[in-house]
């Protein structure tokens, strides 16, 4: 794990919170958004804002350091 010691727990339950606490939110919202647009097209703009979060974050870790 590269996260240093002294934040080691926060990172793990960060990642718990996440993991479980975004998929019950995530089944309310495709749900609610499902009957409105259809299902299909719930999931398809749900993956569209996962892979937007994804690479904004990617785009954040990435960037050159200040000095």
């Amino acid at each position: 794990m590269h996260a240093r010691e002294r934040v080691r727990g926060r990172v793990i339950g960060l990642y718990g919170m996440s993991a479980l606490g975004l998929r019950a939110f995530s089944g309310v919202t495709v749900g609610m958004l499902g009957s409105l647009i259809g299902i299909h097209y719930s999931l398809a703009f749900s993956a569209l804002a996962l892979l937007a979060v994804t690479t904004a974050l990617l785009a954040f870790t990435l960037r050159p350091a200040r000095a």
